[in-house]
């Protein structure tokens, strides 16, 4: 069995299981994980794959399971862009919320239009009251400055 660690993918290079690994062709592990066959190569020399002798000349294989991880791995690191902008190709939010909306007409904030609260030159306070509470205050709220707390309590 081989050893997985943080650096590499595998530092191990032993023969796959023959009960049952599959081992694909160079073509086919490149087109697998959707890269060039000198990406391929780079893997194998940077130790991220493993490649196995197929028998007679240079030609080499590789194994389904370990080209499975390299995929996984590189799909993992990808990060959550990718696939939040993929949602998005959809054409609809990735969550719903009860705070904002998107929709053709704009951002919303609980229901109010973002861009009439700011034609409106509705304060950044009231605003973040509705943010905070689910209603928009009929006057500006007055928040106390808070006086700095004395060393004591640092």
């Amino acid at each position: 069995m081989s050893k997985v660690d943080q650096d590499r993918l595998m530092n191990q290079q032993s023969p796959p299981n023959r009960s049952g690994e599959e081992l694909l062709s160079a073509a086919q592990a490149a087109a697998f994980l959707d890269v060039k066959p000198a990406t391929l190569y780079a893997y194998v020399s940077r130790g991220l794959l493993r490649s196995y002798p197929a028998g007679g000349g240079h030609k080499n294989r590789y194994s389904r399971g370990d080209l499975s991880r390299l995929k996984a791995r590189a799909e993992a690191r990808s990060g959550h862009g990718p696939v939040a902008a993929s949602a998005l190709d959809f054409g609809e939010p990735v969550l719903e919320s009860a705070i904002t909306k998107i929709d053709p007409a704009g951002q919303r904030y609980r229901g109010h239009s973002a861009v009439e609260l700011a034609q409106s030159d509705t304060p950044f306070e009231s605003v973040a009251d509705l943010l905070w509470s689910g209603s928009l205050p009929e006057t500006p709220p007055r928040w106390s400055a808070k006086l700095p707390l004395p060393a004591a309590h640092l």
